[in-house]
């Protein structure tokens, strides 16, 4: 029989994950120790721990159960090497190396903490905690898929698991399968009523569902059963906000800073909607207090220099969210305002080989770019959507494919209106495939002429993009700005781009290269680097009088999973079921 030790209210104590302890494994001489544990009487608990390890220095339930406390105090690298010592001694016990991969986990070693807990499962194949917090841990390493299928084999072992429900909400939530989410969440409620951050999660999945009405009455209900619940008010201020109520809105996120002062997005939130509203007063003196504040993760750093940039303080606000996102230093941006270095990297890629149909011919294209797995995924729906909805524009194809692909693989797509580029190309870290696409960009709107559109491959083009170019028909660059976003890296987004065939934005797509080549010569091109190019090229041109006319791309214009009114593009960011159920 397990049973598990509960957590405890301790401000140093970060993790989520209870530790477990198998009552069989207790020996007597422990079981004082392990009562005033359970307890919360962690320092009581020790003492009696190390009296034990006095006596019986090999003692490995003593040891284990030290690395338990040093945890729960926040002292993760003493509880991996207190454990560690326990499992040198007794290298069969599950529990020890699911509680060491929960050390792991806060100590951020997120790769050994998978592996701990996989030895856990070897060594106790029906332990449902262990593969709850594989999932947690995967979920940190951006391993969705992966996640997901840790929390469905803990929910197999553990049919009345509501905390694996409820994660594997989460998970789906972020491969944007909203309505799955949302039924993971429901069963999790089902399970345990009382869950207040189940009914939290659930209104943020149905926000994304645009269903606002329903989501402000799931996080109501999370506010009813835990009434000082800070998250869930600054999640009910962002969709009040969404459905136009402002001054509930401002409340809302009020609340949530006043049960939390201390958290540096519900000051953002409540600064950007002040702003949003024109009260430039109310606004800067939110971002101010931000600027006080000490972020404690990476999150909160990347909040904090949007602070940064709403003040003005550019150079700060780049500099300061280098820490935990790829970002040039602010002193070099001035430079990279130069097509000839720009245009002396692209010499040194490999060769783009360009194919046409011969009767091929356009007046604007929209462009879509992946590797051989992206494309063969993707590409023929979302052509047939463009076919559908657009009938006549060029699309063109952007392939970056391994050396022992043959890209004549792909001329049977060349229709009349599609033309086709390929490189051989494999970046170290997918983020090179993002960045690459509108380095190649640049190279193909001198080549076409014309305007360009690109996209994400995985989207579908929903509604008739006429209107759209009539609109930007005077623009240099079309930007997908989101004015309400919390974190600098999404203060953009890179799955919607538009250029002209001006000198303007020749040079904004110039910044953007020379950009992606210093992180590139500084092995500094992660995640998000590609928005994070395209918001300093935007703040650049806005700091030298505007030398590129860059006009917004309306939010509604780009939906997640569902078509509202007015969308015209749907992205689903990877393999969604909306966009393969066909």
């Amino acid at each position: 029989m397990r049973r598990q030790i509960k957590q405890f209210t301790n401000p140093f104590f970060k993790a989520k994950e209870a530790f477990v302890v198998s009552a069989s494994q207790v020996p007597p001489s422990i079981q004082e120790g392990l009562s005033l544990h359970q307890k919360g009487q962690l320092g009581q608990a020790e003492a009696m721990y190390k009296k034990i390890l006095g006596i019986d220095p090999a003692n490995a339930d003593a040891l284990h159960l030290l690395g338990v406390i040093a945890h729960q105090t926040g002292n993760h690298i003493s509880a991996i090497d207190m454990i560690g010592n326990a499992i040198e001694i007794n290298p069969n016990v599950a529990t020890y190396y699911c509680n060491r991969g929960n050390a792991l986990r806060e100590d951020k070693q997120f790769d050994a903490a998978v592996a701990s807990y996989d030895k856990a499962i070897a060594l106790q194949p029906d332990f449902a905690e262990a593969y709850l917090n594989r999932g947690n841990t995967q979920k940190k390493l951006s391993q969705l898929e992966a996640a997901v299928a840790s929390y469905d084999k803990a929910i197999s072992l553990k049919p009345d698991f509501a905390k694996a429900y409820s994660n594997r909400g989460n998970a789906l939530r972020e491969l944007k399968q909203f309505d799955a989410a949302v039924a993971s969440f429901d069963k999790a409620i089902s399970l345990k009523p009382n869950y207040a951050e189940a009914y939290s999660n659930r209104g943020v999945a149905l926000q994304e569902l645009k269903q606002f009405d329903a989501a402000v009455a799931s996080f109501d209900k999370a506010i009813t059963l835990q009434p000082d619940f800070a998250k869930a008010y600054s999640n009910r201020g962002v969709a009040l906000q969404e459905l136009k109520q402002f001054d509930a809105a401002v409340t809302s996120f009020k609340k949530a800073i006043d049960l939390n002062p201390k958290k540096i997005k519900f000051h953002i939130h409540l600064g950007l909607l002040y702003k949003f509203l024109r009260n430039e007063e109310e606004a800067t003196s939110c971002f101010t207090k931000c600027l006080s504040l000490r972020p404690n993760n990476a999150e909160e750093i990347r909040a904090k220099s949007v602070a940064f940039l709403m003040l003005g303080r550019h150079q700060e606000a780049f500099n300061f969210c280098s820490e935990v996102i790829s970002s040039c230093p602010f002193t070099l941006h001035d430079g990279f305002d130069s097509i000839e270095n720009a245009k002396s990297y692209i010499k040194k890629l490999p060769a783009m080989h360009f194919t046409a149909s011969k009767q091929w011919a356009a007046t604007r294209t929209i462009m879509f770019a992946g590797d051989e797995i992206y494309i063969e995924k993707f590409f023929k729906q979302v052509l047939d959507s463009v076919e559908e909805s657009n009938y006549g524009v060029n699309v063109h194809l952007h392939a970056m494919l391994s050396p022992n692909t043959d890209p004549k693989l792909y001329h049977d797509l060349l229709k009349n209106n599609v033309s086709f580029s390929h490189e051989v190309y494999r970046p170290e870290h997918k983020t090179g495939y993002t960045t690459r696409r509108f380095i190649r960009m640049y190279q193909l709107l001198k080549h076409f002429k014309h305007s360009i559109l690109c996209l994400d491959i995985d989207s579908k083009v929903v509604g008739n993009l006429d209107t759209f170019y009539k609109t930007f028909s005077k623009a240099d660059v079309g930007l997908y700005r989101r004015d309400l976003e919390t974190v600098i890296n999404q203060l953009i987004h890179a799955g919607m781009l538009y250029v002209s065939p001006t000198q303007a934005s020749l040079r904004f797509l110039g910044f953007f290269i020379n950009y992606i080549n210093h992180l590139e010569e500084t092995h500094n091109l992660k995640w998000f680097a590609d928005q994070m190019a395209l918001l300093a090229a935007d703040q650049w041109s806005q700091r030298n009088s505007s030398l590129v006319h860059i006009k917004k791309i309306p939010e509604n214009l780009m939906s997640w999973g569902e078509s509202t009114h007015g969308t015209l593009v749907i992205t689903y960011k990877g393999e969604q079921k909306y966009f393969l159920k066909n």
